[in-house]
């Protein structure tokens, strides 16, 4: 029975069966990061080794244990991935403005609290629901792997109700290492197009919105309850509760200014742009966002990987940058848009101009993990990708690296069956079940119960094989 950590599976859809690989001695837990929203719920209460990983951040005991003695090696490793973890840090809104010699000092205290206890609990296995991107999370992975400590990712898959599991984040878009899983030999077919019915950019009905905003009309017992819990919280991380409110107003505005400057920069450096011209397409990404921080690695710095398309594409041809259409003034300040109209090939293109005719007509697509490099592909458009993306294998993607060549990209031919062939090959080395409940609007038929064996057989499956 190996001592394992649990990140997060906090949710009612998974929760009781982690807690059953526990009680069946499949593993022992020794400490189980749960999710603030989730911390109060009953089913943790008078649980041993619960951790509340955002109240850790906040003002939890990252500062015992100072007198740890981490080897020199291990912290010069790690310190070279401290532009990554001061990104993942202010991405809480509670460090957003704070100097970067403060996001040292966290980041610091933060190293010390889970090298302390991956020692001195003897830790042998770490399970995460995703690819860790949360500061807290990434940091444990990564002084995991400097200890030689297995750890297992659970990642969402193309199929809703499946999932990809890996176990380094390397391993994210090849999979060499997963086993086949499933017995399964079902032809997968793929219509021959760039257009996808992509559940999380459906917009809200009007019900829904209604629902959402006037809760506290439609439920009032249940949106107090819930702000209830919010103010108790806030007042542990704030001095009080005026502070908490002061703080909350001065954000809000802040945020709003913030919002009018960037759309109005928008508006100010898009062009006008012709199709009949050689670009290529590159949709920029939502930010901040698992598929830039992490698996973007130094492309989080998403103008870098532009920067870098325009030194090999050829002079007369065009850099098309769409902006992601969800995207607010995070990572989009005025420097954002100065550096980019350097780049006298980058063109940022009105929102309005629709997406598939702009991978239609492009040479093809580039981009850092994006939605559109899998559209792309299943449209027969090659795809140049500088990130970690979880179609990485498949024809016709290219990963950029110094050496590459636009002939390669341009002269391969994608054959849509052996699109068809390497899906159906993923689809064995994925697992069925559900862990994420935020999957759930997009699932039809979904059953609680039989969602639980699922996960159930495949834990017992995977920590009996490795």
């Amino acid at each position: 029975m190996k001592n394992a950590i649990i990140w997060e599976f906090d949710n009612f859809l998974v929760r009781d069966v982690i807690e059953s690989f526990g009680t069946n001695n499949i593993i022992k837990i020794k400490r189980w990061f749960v999710n603030d929203k989730y911390i109060n719920d009953d089913f943790f209460k008078n649980k041993k080794n619960i951790v509340n990983w955002f109240e850790l951040i906040i003002n939890g005991d990252i500062n015992k244990n100072n007198d740890i003695k981490i080897e020199d090696k291990i912290y010069d490793n790690l310190s070279k991935n401290f532009n990554m973890f001061i990104d993942l840090l202010i991405r809480h809104s509670y460090f957003t403005n704070q100097h970067n010699y403060e996001s040292i000092n966290v980041i610091n205290m933060f190293i010390k609290y889970f090298y302390f206890i991956l020692t001195k609990e003897n830790i042998e296995v770490i399970i995460f629901p995703d690819i860790p991107h949360d500061l807290p999370n990434y940091m444990l992975y990564c002084i995991a792997k400097e200890l030689n400590i297995k750890t297992i990712i659970l990642v969402p898959s193309f199929f809703l109700d499946k999932f990809h599991y890996i176990f380094n984040i390397e391993e994210y878009g090849v999979f060499d290492n997963s086993d086949v899983y499933s017995i399964e030999n079902n032809k997968i077919k793929l219509k021959k197009e760039y257009k996808k019915e992509l559940f999380y950019m459906v917009k809200p009905s009007i019900k829904e919105i209604i629902k959402k905003n006037f809760r506290f009309i439609l439920n009032f017992p249940e949106w107090f309850n819930e702000r209830k819990d919010i103010i108790i919280r806030k007042k542990s991380i704030y001095a009080g509760l005026y502070e908490w409110i002061l703080t909350k107003i001065i954000k809000s505005t802040k945020l709003k200014l913030e919002n009018y400057l960037y759309n109005n920069m928008l508006k100010k450096y898009s062009r006008k742009i012709d199709l009949n011209l050689k670009y290529v397409y590159f949709p920029l990404h939502l930010q901040p966002e698992m598929t830039t921080s992490v698996l973007g690695g130094i492309y989080s710095d998403q103008v870098l990987a532009i920067e870098r398309l325009a030194k090999i594409i050829p002079s007369d041809w065009y850099i098309y940058v769409k902006e992601n259409p969800k995207q607010t003034s995070y990572m989009r300040g005025k420097f954002f848009f100065r550096r980019l109209k350097l780049i006298s090939k980058a063109i940022l293109v009105n929102n309005n101009i629709n997406t598939y005719d702009l991978i239609e007509k492009s040479q093809f697509v580039a981009t850092i993990t994006g939605t559109a490099g899998w559209e792309a592909i299943t449209g027969g458009k090659n795809v140049l990708v500088f990130g970690k993306a979880w179609y990485g294998g498949f024809p016709g993607v290219f990963r950029y690296d110094s050496n590459i060549k636009i002939s390669d990209i341009l002269d391969f031919e994608i054959d849509h069956n052996k699109v068809e062939e390497t899906l159906e090959k993923l689809n064995k080395k994925i697992a069925k079940g559900v862990f994420n409940s935020d999957l759930l609007e997009g699932i039809k038929n979904f059953n609680v119960e039989e969602n639980k064996i699922d996960i159930y057989n495949f834990f017992v499956w995977m920590l009996n094989k490795r």
